[in-house]
């Protein structure tokens, strides 16, 4: 940055910075002003040192990306208290900022790029004590109209509005805390005037996000909360507003764990539930024609890429008219090949395994296993030697997708203080 100092009288600075700033804040519902320019110079001697700089390839610290390439600080008498600086941007626009006496910022404002040589105000901002944190700030469509504008509140937290298209509708309400960290909003759907989403604080520091259709109805309601591990849960629901997913997994460094439900009319119809570091996904399905949950058949999945991905069949339960007691399970080899049928008998300790031929058809042997010495002895084969395994029950269905956090990209960190 190459720079060359000039000595100017106090009269000089006016002229560079312009007549008193005064730009209504209607966050406080109260005019706020930025300090005069008088009121600077009141606070040093008639005398100050301009400055002018001009930003190079070589001039930027490590090579640096720096959205200034000229401008012009002023200092004090001293040549050591800066005062303000008058930076030009590299997209066209101006940047003007004031400091304190003891060099922490104290408000700024920037500029659109001129269009037929006008120059219109884009933005203002206000800093607290620190320099770095807003006490205020407004932005402005290059028309004039509101684009948003942020206030500290009482409490400590931020404030920042959002306004659609006209300046005037408010899109959007955030709070975000003293660390910068999003906690809540309410949006709404410009052309509408509906909600569009509402992001609130939940339970256990957790958030809660509710995404709402054209109509102003819930699409999906989802907790999130990040800790050692990240919980992920929530309902879907269609246009009557009828649910039709629940979903509840949670991720941390052993895996992912979760269960996924889906509806057909309000009745369970499947569930996908397992753990990627158990290498078992099931599948369960369900009777849809009512909703006392009987199961009619599950199966058990190698996942590949849990939880969307599935791999191969490793069994197949088979579930009687009650929805609870199996019936059958059905084992397959890595190739999708039935290899035995358990089925149950009187005794419940005892079960009948059947093994089948190589190309999974045919009972070739039997054996009354008893579970609690696991140990088997021959068994007759039944009358009917040949299964067969309903092409449903063999077919592999990858659980929806959870819905997807949409709360308008707020949650920014650093960049909520996006200015200029």
């Amino acid at each position: 940055m190459r720079s060359t100092n000039i000595i100017l009288g106090g009269l000089a600075l006016l002229a560079i910075g312009g007549a008193a700033l005064a730009i209504p804040l209607i966050a406080q519902n109260q005019t706020q002003s930025a300090p005069p320019m008088t009121e600077l110079t009141n606070k040093t001697s008639t005398a100050v040192q301009l400055r002018l700089y001009k930003v190079t390839a070589d001039t930027k610290p490590n090579g640096s990306y720096s959205p200034v390439i000229e401008g012009r600080d002023i200092y004090a008498a001293d040549g050591q208290t800066l005062i303000a600086s008058y930076n030009q941007l590299y997209n066209g626009g101006r940047e003007d900022v004031h400091f304190r006496a003891d060099q922490t910022k104290q408000w700024s404002r920037d500029f659109y790029p001129q269009t037929d040589g006008v120059t219109i105000q884009r933005s203002v901002a206000w800093f607290e004590a620190n320099g770095k944190t807003y006490h205020a700030h407004e932005v402005r469509q290059i028309n004039g109209k509101w684009e948003r504008y942020g206030q500290l509140l009482p409490d400590g937290n931020y404030e920042e509005r959002y306004f659609c298209p006209d300046g005037k509708t408010l899109e959007k309400d955030q709070i975000f805390d003293n660390a910068k960290i999003f906690l809540s909003e309410n949006a709404i759907f410009c052309d509408t005037g509906k909600s569009v989403r509402q992001l609130t604080a939940g339970e256990y520091n957790s958030k809660v996000l509710t995404i709402f259709n054209q109509d102003g109805k819930p699409k999906s309601t989802i907790s999130e909360h990040t800790g050692n591990s990240v919980s992920y849960k929530g309902d879907v629901f269609d246009a009557g507003g009828q649910i039709v997913a629940h979903f509840d997994h949670y991720y941390d460094e052993h895996g992912s764990e979760g269960d996924y439900q889906s509806f057909s009319n309000g009745v369970l119809d499947r569930e996908w539930n397992g753990a990627d570091h158990y290498g078992l996904i099931t599948v369960t399905f369900y009777d849809k024609s009512d909703d006392k949950q009987h199961k009619r058949f599950s199966q058990g999945v190698k996942p590949e890429d849990w939880p969307s991905k599935l791999s191969h069949l490793i069994t197949v339960t088979e579930y009687a008219d009650d929805g609870k007691t199996a019936r059958r399970s059905i084992n397959f080899d890595k190739y999708g090949t039935p290899t035995t049928v358990t089925v149950p008998t009187a005794d419940p300790d005892k079960t009948i395994i059947y093994t089948l031929d190589d190309v999974g058809v045919n009972i070739v042997k039997a054996a009354l296993h008893t579970i609690s010495t696991e140990s088997d002895q021959a068994a007759p084969l039944p009358a009917q030697t040949r299964v067969t395994v309903p092409d449903e029950e063999t077919t592999l269905v990858e659980r929806p997708a959870d819905p997807q956090w949409d709360d308008g990209k707020t949650n920014t960190g650093d960049k909520l203080y996006d200015f200029p």
